[in-house]
């Protein structure tokens, strides 16, 4: 329950259900299961950092990276995260990549989680402006999501994105554009015309085609993205005027 909160936002609910069996566990009268306790202090730790509740979150992490297991591992790359709000670009990168070797040496670590770390070191190196380092992670992650979880899925279609960010940034826009325009229309129709990912993306491909030449079809996908920040945010919000 407390991680079905966290994944829609309800983080204080979250955490409550949280503590509450982590609570139960410690006074339920037989041995104590300290790998569970660790993954719940796991959740716990995820939980403070998406509320943004920093301070809280380091000792509930730090616990739950004190072993050699899939627990461990993820609570690295939870504190990745942590060290990733509060500035440290340099140590978030250091933790993704010792969370992403950990997973890598694990015996049955799920592939979801190797792809979600691997995502996440992608992301902080084009966000760095290492394109060059991030792209082959980048195009890595999409052909395994392509293949575990089929075009469609909103996780697919967002590595496609992040990938044509990264081909954009190194010059490389024709491949970029053909990724983006096969993205666009299964974006509107699986997460809707005004969602944040279905937005970014075709203002890549509006990027993207200024840069190629064609006019005509950027000026196109700008003025429909102005029109679903309208919709969606109101003629005041900043990314209307940006758009």
């Amino acid at each position: 329950l407390g991680l079905a909160h966290s994944a829609t936002g309800n983080f204080a609910e979250a955490l409550r259900q949280f503590r509450r069996e982590r609570a139960l566990r410690l006074t339920a009268g037989t041995g104590i299961d300290s790998m569970a306790i660790r993954e719940i202090d796991n959740a716990i730790g995820h939980a403070l950092v998406e509320s943004g509740a920093l301070d809280d979150a380091k000792a509930p992490l730090d616990h739950a990276a004190n072993g050699d297991d899939l627990v461990a591992a993820n609570a690295i790359h939870n504190l990745a995260a942590l060290a990733h709000a509060r500035g440290d670009i340099q140590q978030a990168e250091e933790l993704l990549r010792e969370s992403l070797a950990r997973k890598s040496l694990l015996p049955n670590t799920p592939a979801m989680s190797k792809l979600e770390t691997e995502q996440e070191l992608a992301l902080m190196l084009a966000e760095r402006g290492r394109y060059g380092d991030a792209q082959p992670i980048a195009r890595s992650l999409y052909k395994s999501k392509l293949n575990l979880l089929g075009p469609r899925h909103p996780s697919t279609l967002r590595a496609a994105n992040n990938l044509a960010e990264s081909l954009i940034a190194l010059g490389q826009t024709a491949e970029a554009k053909a990724l983006l325009v096969d993205i666009i229309a299964p974006l509107a129709e699986v997460l809707g015309e005004l969602h944040e990912d279905t937005l970014s993306a075709r203002n890549n491909l509006a990027g993207a085609m200024l840069e190629l030449g064609d006019a005509e079809s950027a000026a196109r996908y700008y003025t429909e993205n102005r029109a679903a920040f309208l919709e969606r945010a109101g003629a005041d919000d900043v990314r209307t005027l940006l758009a």
